[in-house]
Protein backbone atom coordinates (compact mmCIF):
# COMPACT_ATOMS: atom_id res chain seq x y z
CA UNK A 1 0.00 0.00 0.00
CA UNK A 2 1.37 3.38 -0.99
CA UNK A 3 1.60 5.96 1.76
CA UNK A 4 1.69 9.64 1.15
CA UNK A 5 4.21 11.70 3.03
CA UNK A 6 2.55 14.69 4.67
CA UNK A 7 3.79 17.95 3.26
CA UNK A 8 3.09 21.17 5.09
CA UNK A 9 0.11 22.90 3.57
CA UNK A 10 -1.00 19.93 1.44
CA UNK A 11 -3.82 17.57 2.48
CA UNK A 12 -3.35 13.80 2.57
CA UNK A 13 -4.30 11.89 -0.55
CA UNK A 14 -7.98 10.90 -0.46
CA UNK A 15 -9.97 8.29 -2.31
CA UNK A 16 -12.66 9.86 -4.47
CA UNK A 17 -16.00 8.20 -5.41
CA UNK A 18 -14.76 7.16 -8.86
CA UNK A 19 -11.35 5.97 -7.73
CA UNK A 20 -10.45 2.26 -7.84
CA UNK A 21 -9.93 2.24 -4.08
CA UNK A 22 -13.40 3.66 -3.41
CA UNK A 23 -15.00 1.25 -5.88
CA UNK A 24 -13.28 -1.70 -4.23
CA UNK A 25 -14.49 -0.54 -0.81
CA UNK A 26 -18.09 -0.15 -2.03
CA UNK A 27 -17.96 -3.61 -3.64
CA UNK A 28 -16.60 -5.19 -0.45
CA UNK A 29 -19.25 -3.53 1.73
CA UNK A 30 -22.03 -4.48 -0.69
CA UNK A 31 -20.95 -8.14 -0.72
CA UNK A 32 -20.75 -8.23 3.07
CA UNK A 33 -24.24 -6.70 3.38
CA UNK A 34 -25.65 -9.08 0.77
CA UNK A 35 -24.18 -12.13 2.49
CA UNK A 36 -25.28 -11.02 5.95
CA UNK A 37 -29.00 -10.59 5.39
CA UNK A 38 -30.59 -11.35 2.03
CA UNK A 39 -34.17 -11.19 3.40
CA UNK A 40 -33.57 -8.10 5.51
CA UNK A 41 -31.99 -6.32 2.50
CA UNK A 42 -35.19 -6.69 0.47
CA UNK A 43 -37.33 -5.46 3.33
CA UNK A 44 -35.00 -2.53 3.97
CA UNK A 45 -35.01 -1.36 0.34
CA UNK A 46 -38.80 -1.65 0.25
CA UNK A 47 -39.23 0.45 3.40
CA UNK A 48 -36.68 3.02 2.21
CA UNK A 49 -38.69 3.46 -0.98
CA UNK A 50 -41.81 4.26 1.07
CA UNK A 51 -40.16 6.57 3.55
CA UNK A 52 -38.49 8.64 0.80
CA UNK A 53 -41.94 9.43 -0.58
CA UNK A 54 -43.72 9.81 2.77
CA UNK A 55 -45.84 6.68 2.31
CA UNK A 56 -46.77 4.04 4.81
CA UNK A 57 -46.95 0.40 3.76
CA UNK A 58 -50.75 0.48 4.05
CA UNK A 59 -51.03 3.57 1.83
CA UNK A 60 -48.80 1.91 -0.76
CA UNK A 61 -50.89 -1.27 -0.79
CA UNK A 62 -54.08 0.80 -1.02
CA UNK A 63 -52.68 2.68 -4.02
CA UNK A 64 -51.68 -0.55 -5.76
CA UNK A 65 -55.12 -2.04 -5.12
CA UNK A 66 -56.87 1.08 -6.51
CA UNK A 67 -54.83 0.66 -9.70
CA UNK A 68 -55.71 -3.06 -9.95
CA UNK A 69 -51.99 -3.80 -9.45
CA UNK A 70 -51.30 -2.34 -12.93
CA UNK A 71 -49.36 0.67 -14.16
CA UNK A 72 -51.43 3.86 -13.84
CA UNK A 73 -50.21 5.05 -17.25
CA UNK A 74 -50.25 2.08 -19.63
CA UNK A 75 -52.59 -0.16 -17.63
CA UNK A 76 -50.37 -3.23 -17.90
CA UNK A 77 -48.88 -5.31 -15.13
CA UNK A 78 -45.27 -4.29 -14.55
CA UNK A 79 -42.89 -6.84 -16.01
CA UNK A 80 -39.50 -8.21 -15.00
CA UNK A 81 -37.70 -5.21 -16.56
CA UNK A 82 -38.59 -3.41 -13.31
CA UNK A 83 -36.25 -5.61 -11.27
CA UNK A 84 -33.79 -2.74 -11.00
CA UNK A 85 -32.35 -0.94 -8.04
CA UNK A 86 -34.01 -3.16 -5.45
CA UNK A 87 -37.46 -2.96 -7.00
CA UNK A 88 -38.91 -6.05 -5.40
CA UNK A 89 -42.52 -5.39 -6.39
CA UNK A 90 -41.98 -4.28 -10.01
CA UNK A 91 -43.55 -0.84 -9.40
CA UNK A 92 -41.91 2.58 -9.47
CA UNK A 93 -43.38 5.21 -7.17
CA UNK A 94 -44.02 8.18 -9.45
CA UNK A 95 -43.97 11.54 -7.71
CA UNK A 96 -44.13 15.25 -8.46
CA UNK A 97 -40.54 16.46 -8.20
CA UNK A 98 -41.50 19.99 -7.17
CA UNK A 99 -43.67 19.11 -4.18
CA UNK A 100 -42.45 15.51 -3.64
CA UNK A 101 -46.01 14.15 -3.60
CA UNK A 102 -46.76 10.63 -4.83
CA UNK A 103 -48.92 10.58 -7.97
CA UNK A 104 -49.24 6.88 -8.79
CA UNK A 105 -47.44 3.58 -9.23
CA UNK A 106 -45.95 3.05 -12.70
CA UNK A 107 -43.99 0.43 -14.57
CA UNK A 108 -40.37 1.32 -15.19
CA UNK A 109 -40.72 2.17 -18.92
CA UNK A 110 -43.64 4.58 -18.28
CA UNK A 111 -41.80 6.24 -15.41
CA UNK A 112 -38.70 6.64 -17.60
CA UNK A 113 -40.84 8.13 -20.39
CA UNK A 114 -42.30 10.72 -18.02
CA UNK A 115 -38.84 11.54 -16.81
CA UNK A 116 -37.58 12.06 -20.35
CA UNK A 117 -40.56 14.34 -21.00
CA UNK A 118 -39.42 16.28 -17.91
CA UNK A 119 -42.98 16.16 -16.51
CA UNK A 120 -43.89 18.85 -19.05
CA UNK A 121 -47.38 18.88 -20.58
CA UNK A 122 -46.08 21.01 -23.45
CA UNK A 123 -43.38 18.50 -24.36
CA UNK A 124 -45.86 15.61 -23.96
CA UNK A 125 -48.33 17.30 -26.36
CA UNK A 126 -45.55 17.88 -28.88
CA UNK A 127 -44.55 14.22 -28.58
CA UNK A 128 -48.15 13.14 -29.27
CA UNK A 129 -48.39 15.46 -32.29
CA UNK A 130 -45.08 14.13 -33.57
CA UNK A 131 -46.17 10.51 -33.25
CA UNK A 132 -49.57 11.22 -34.82
CA UNK A 133 -47.92 12.94 -37.79
CA UNK A 134 -45.67 9.99 -38.54
CA UNK A 135 -48.28 7.39 -37.66
CA UNK A 136 -50.63 8.94 -40.25
CA UNK A 137 -47.91 8.63 -42.91
CA UNK A 138 -47.70 4.87 -42.28
CA UNK A 139 -51.36 4.36 -43.16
Amino acid sequence: MMRTVPVIGLPKKRSYPGSPKAKATRKRLYRAHKAASPDNRTETSFLQKFSRRGLTLDQYHSLAEKQDFCCALCGEEPGPQNKRQGNVDNFVTDHDHQINRVRALLCWPCNAALGHLRDSLEIARKAVEYLEKFHARRS
